[in-house]
């Protein structure tokens, strides 16, 4: 998938918040799997420019529109952002990633189980990889972006990489002898995620925290397709900055 190989990091110990227990503890960098969306968060600001040459820029946001390559079929994204520490006394609240696909008018929230703390004055990566299928075609238009508590982290950088069919295909067979070319649902954004949609909105909220609260209207303001947000509390319903 392009991304980071974990095991030839080492022993590298990254602290990581758990944000249904409120605590927090230091792990070996870990590989997190929910809703088919793969997470891990790497210290440092590094990100190999091949890996992620396909668009990227300063800030919190970033929107493109697909383009076309060689007639070969987008299968997803892989999408990193670099931040740093604000205050470690005040990170309290969880990192959401929302992508927007404005022309197909959906929207999809995920913010992981766990994140990573990046030491004081140093940065961390958050990287992780999106399948979705046919839910994104050549022409849409899209906008991605992280939210953060301001007084949490700083947001430095952010960007994009396309996934392609054959890539994806290429991948999956070196490291599984029984690749089938199929794609399952569970493999898709997109999928059966249900129980995560709110009604009226096209949007998914795909969390397993706060999980009784996910078809409330108080996710109304993340679900907006407009593209401004209040990054300070993502469950207000001001939407100005």
């Amino acid at each position: 998938l392009g991304l980071f190989n974990l095991e030839s990091m080492g022993d590298i110990q990254v602290e990581y918040r758990l944000i249904n227990r409120y605590s927090w503890t230091k792990l070996p960098i870990q590989g997190l799997h929910e809703f088919g969306i793969f997470s891990t968060f790497v210290p440092g600001r590094e990100v190999p420019s091949d890996w992620f040459s396909d668009e990227k820029g300063s800030g919190s946001s970033i929107s493109f529109t697909v383009p076309s390559r060689h007639n070969l079929r987008i299968r997803g994204l892989n999408v990193y952002f670099v931040y740093a520490l604000q205050n470690r006394y005040y990170c309290c609240h969880a990192l959401y990633t929302k992508i927007s696909n404005k022309t197909k008018n959906l929207n999809w929230i995920y913010s992981p189980t766990c994140h990573g703390i990046p030491e004081d004055n140093e940065d961390m990566v958050w990287l992780s990889h999106w399948p979705f299928g046919n839910q994104l075609e050549v022409g849409d238009q899209v906008h991605v972006s992280i939210i953060v508590g301001d007084e949490d982290f700083q947001v430095k950088e952010c960007g994009i990489n396309f996934v392609y069919e054959e890539e994806e295909e290429e991948e999956e067979k070196k490291s599984n002898p029984h690749y089938n070319t199929k794609i399952s649902c569970e493999q898709v954004i997109g999928g059966d995620l249900s129980r995560y949609h709110v009604d009226s909105t096209g949007a998914y909220f795909l969390c397993h925290h706060d999980d009784d609260d996910n078809g409330s209207n108080d996710y109304a303001d993340l679900y907006d397709n407009g593209d401004s947000y209040n990054h300070a509390d993502p469950y207000n319903n001001d939407d100005s900055d």
